[in-house]
Order: C-alpha cells, then structure tokens, then sequence
C-alpha cells in the first residue's frame, strides 16, 4: 500500500486495495455463513450484462494483473533507492 500513496499510482493502489478487499470481505462471509457468495466485482460486471462464468475470468484476472503489478512496482522501487 505504501508504494501507492503518492503520485500517479495512487489512484491505481486504491483500486487494487478496493478489489483485494471485496475479495477478503467476501471470503469472510463465505467462512462464516458456508454459503459461497459472489464478489462484489463479479455482480457488478453481471450487471453490465456479462455473463456469470466470463465476469468470473474477468474478476480472476484483475486480481493476477493487480498481484504482478504490485510485485513489479516493488522490483522496480528497489532498484531505484
């Protein structure tokens, strides 16, 4: 999170930030009530008219890209200390 506080990136750390959460908010309630739920991301492309299975691959690839980007962006920083 920190690397994306300041500058241009910050409004891209938020999103990934925003998204991660969904995920864990929605795994939480997943555990506790046994029942698998959707993430908010998910319903949100399922309104647009995507269907279920495709807003499915959509959201798994929003959080691979957001997991390669921070890692990158945290490469890329040691190098330039």
């Amino acid at each position: 999170m920190t690397l994306g506080t300041g500058g241009l990136v910050a409004p891209v750390g938020g999103l990934i930030m925003a998204h991660g959460m969904d995920h864990f908010f929605t795994g939480l309630q997943t555990a506790f009530s046994g029942n698998p739920r959707d993430h908010v991301t998910t319903q949100l492309l399922q309104k647009t008219g995507m269907p279920a299975q495709t807003a499915g691959l959509v959201d798994s690839g929003l959080s691979i890209a957001g997991s390669v980007g921070g890692l990158a962006a945290i490469r890329t920083s040691q190098f330039i200390e």
